[in-house]
């Protein structure tokens, strides 16, 4: 069972994953977002450090110029699954996780495949790590209406889905900038125009 995972999932660029994510090809792409979901189920000695390799993988993967829209969506899962499965690293996982949704979010000039990342990423964020996304919900209520004004519909929507769970998170906690975070929704979607 060792050999087979190693020969999958070697420290080298000539991993089956490594080859996956940096395919051409759409689909193997998406089998290596599916590999690293399986191999972070096992677990080798020695390897624990592979959960952050694989999360290196899928933020990359989120930002490669053929990747759809279908395939983000997939790797933003796969993160989600492998904060809520490693141990020793889920924290570690979640702020570089946060860090680069918000650090996409926040860009000035207007790039809508990490918009889209970013949004996705943020919509699995707030529904699996709440807490984490919680204490830096300020970061994404200032950022999420510019990118719900994207002129691309799939951008928009993801942003709205995004908003939503972000809503749901931050309506269920105490918070004394709640009403700070309301208002400036209510204001960005009453006064400054269409969304």
């Amino acid at each position: 069972m060792q050999e087979f995972i190693s020969f999958l999932d070697t420290k080298s660029e000539q991993s089956a994953v490594h080859e996956c994510i940096y395919s051409p090809d759409l689909d193997e792409k998406k089998a290596g977002i599916f590999l690293i979901v399986c191999l972070a189920e096992t677990s080798i000695d020695g390897e624990s450090n592979r959960v952050v390799r694989f999360a290196n993988f899928l933020l990359k993967v989120l930002t490669m110029p053929n990747m759809d829209e279908a395939g983000m969506e997939l790797a933003t899962r796969a993160l989600a699954f492998l904060i809520q499965t490693s141990k020793s690293y889920a924290a570690e996982l979640v702020e570089k996780c946060l860090d680069q949704c918000l650090e996409w979010l926040e860009e000035p000039t207007r790039n809508e495949q990490r918009r889209l990342a970013s949004v996705l990423l943020a919509r699995e964020l707030a529904m699996f790590t709440s807490t984490s996304f919680f204490l830096r919900a300020n970061v994404f209520f200032k950022s999420i209406f510019t990118v719900i004004r994207d002129p691309k519909p799939q951008v928009r929507v993801a942003s709205i889905n995004a908003l939503h769970a972000a809503l749901t998170i931050t309506s269920q906690r105490e918070a004394k900038l709640k009403t700070e975070w309301y208002t400036v929704s209510t204001y960005n979607c009453d006064f400054r125009g269409r969304l």
